[in-house]
């Protein structure tokens, strides 16, 4: 957290630190001083707020979400669904 973390989970797998933008590189730096490895680090969005769709629009959404991650021109696809 003193190293800019907003967010820290951890669990027999590993863990996850979630940070801003500005504080990425002195997050990494503060896991590297204490000798924590770095399996891989990124940006990525997160939500801040969340929704909840019903039966025929979620169905519909995520129908729209498998044919963008089928795409080869599509890296990633981020949603704010519960």
């Amino acid at each position: 957290i003193d190293a800019g973390a907003t967010d820290v989970t951890i669990d027999v797998d590993g863990g996850e630190v979630i940070t801003t933008v500005e504080h990425l590189k002195k997050a990494i730096e503060g896991l590297h001083n204490f000798n924590i490895i770095i399996e891989s680090s990124g940006l990525e969005w997160i939500a801040k707020d969340h929704i909840t769709l019903y039966e025929e629009a979620l169905e519909k959404v995520n129908n729209l979400i498998d044919a963008l991650e089928e795409n080869d021109d599509v890296r990633a696809v981020f949603t704010n669904l519960n």
